[in-house]
């Protein structure tokens, strides 16, 4: 016997509960949810087995109120409650864990530095801790290992700037719902990586509003053929040829770049993306 309800089982009470607040009953065809959920039902005596068996089946609010209150007996979640979320939420709910619905533990988190005296700060918050009244910018790294090494990088920035790793599958999530947010203020949102296609790429079609780069004559100087990824050649002709980066982009088209990690001990400066 099992004490707790699947997640499908769940959901498709949920879309039942919702569906009973207009009517007193709610008859359904039964399919294969709808078996396992009553063969449940069954099992902790809601039931009987006959009504489980038959090929339709009468939903009442009854039955949906004494299946929460054999949830509460058993200590687990109510069908209602949300469970995609974290693990210490769920332990509120109830005592079992849906590890396959639940929020993952960084699914909010971004990864920040903050420079402390000579020194850079590497913390992990949560990206709704957030205030953008307290900054005038957001700066966002592409390479770890850069970020974690920013000392060795002349970036411009201010005691107003937010310094945020762009991330992976660990941090992405939460950066990406961080930059959905600070884009509507309408201050700047610079991007610091790659010299090549992709890096201006994203620069670009990502809405940020400046890139790092050092001087364009340095970067003409040396764009290197080993940083130019062809695999890369298609997002050419999508960059803007235009305007401050559009000189950038005409060493791309020379099939040369410059990696992030080159860029150490360089004086760099904000180049507008567009326009």
């Amino acid at each position: 016997m099992s004490d707790n309800l699947t997640p499908k089982q769940r959901q498709r009470l949920r879309t039942i509960n919702d569906k009973l607040r207009y009517s007193m009953e709610l008859t359904c065809r039964l399919n294969a949810t709808d078996k396992e959920l009553l063969s449940w039902c069954v099992e902790h005596d809601l039931i009987s087995a006959a009504a489980a068996e038959a090929p339709v089946f009468v939903y009442t609010n009854m039955l949906l109120k004494q299946i929460n209150n054999r949830l509460a007996q058993l200590g687990v979640a109510p069908f209602t409650a949300d469970q995609s979320v974290s693990s210490l939420q769920q332990a509120q709910q109830g005592g079992a864990e849906v590890k396959s619905i639940r929020q993952q533990p960084r699914a909010n988190r971004i990864l920040t530095a903050q420079r402390v005296g000579s020194y850079w700060q590497i913390i992990d918050l949560d990206y709704r801790s957030v205030e953008p009244q307290q900054y005038r910018e957001i700066i966002v790294v592409e390479n770890l290992d850069c970020f974690y090494q920013l000392n060795d990088f002349e970036l411009p920035i201010t005691a107003q700037s937010l310094i945020v790793y762009r991330g992976d599958s660990v941090y992405g999530k939460g950066r990406a719902a961080l930059l959905s947010q600070w884009r509507k203020s309408g201050k700047p949102l610079k991007y610091f990586g790659d010299l090549d296609i992709k890096g201006f790429h994203i620069a670009q079609s990502e809405g940020f509003s400046h890139i790092a780069a050092p001087a364009l004559s340095w970067f003409a100087q040396q764009a290197s053929v080993q940083a130019f990824n062809i695999d890369q050649a298609n997002l050419l002709k999508a960059l803007e040829t235009t305007g401050e980066a559009g000189r950038y982009h005409k060493v791309l088209h020379e099939q040369r770049a410059l990696l992030q990690q080159w860029l150490q001990g360089v004086p760099l400066l904000w180049v507008e993306t567009n326009g």
